[in-house]
């Protein structure tokens, strides 16, 4: 049976930000940052759901966005996710990283600083400062 009109909606929009996920790893948007952090930075939201099975080498999955709030002091918003090549046994929780940025809040495998007002930090400098933050503390 197909699925009433507002089911096929929300798959079809899943469906979108999957394909869209994908087409970003392809296109090569994501860079390596030292020891298996990837990093993007992206025009516009995007869900970083998808982005764990597409870069299974990743240990960190950095994204930055602007922040959905025009009215927020801060324009950036940062999404941090957990990887499938971080070693087992370890989620964002052991990296603390409010240490590294008061914002952050998030559980044990995604997270980000929206809801904690963003940065005015430029997603790439965020990234690479939590990469010399992370290193320092190994």
């Amino acid at each position: 049976r197909p699925l009433p009109p507002d089911a096929a909606q929300l798959l079809d929009a899943r469906l979108r930000k999957r394909d869209d996920a994908a087409n970003a790893v392809a296109q090569g948007r994501f860079e390596r940052l030292g020891e298996g952090i990837w990093f993007a930075e992206f025009s516009e939201e995007t869900d970083g759901e998808f982005f764990p099975a597409l870069l299974p080498e990743a240990q960190l999955i950095v994204v930055g966005v602007p922040h959905p709030d025009p009215a927020r002091a801060n324009p950036w918003a940062i999404k941090v996710r957990r990887g499938l090549a971080m070693p087992e046994g370890r989620d964002l929780r052991h990296l603390e990283l409010t240490r590294y940025d008061q914002a952050y809040g998030g559980r044990w495998n995604a997270g980000s600083n929206k809801r904690g007002g963003g940065t005015s930090v430029e997603p790439r400098v965020w990234a690479e400062g939590l990469r010399r933050s992370l290193s320092s503390r190994a």
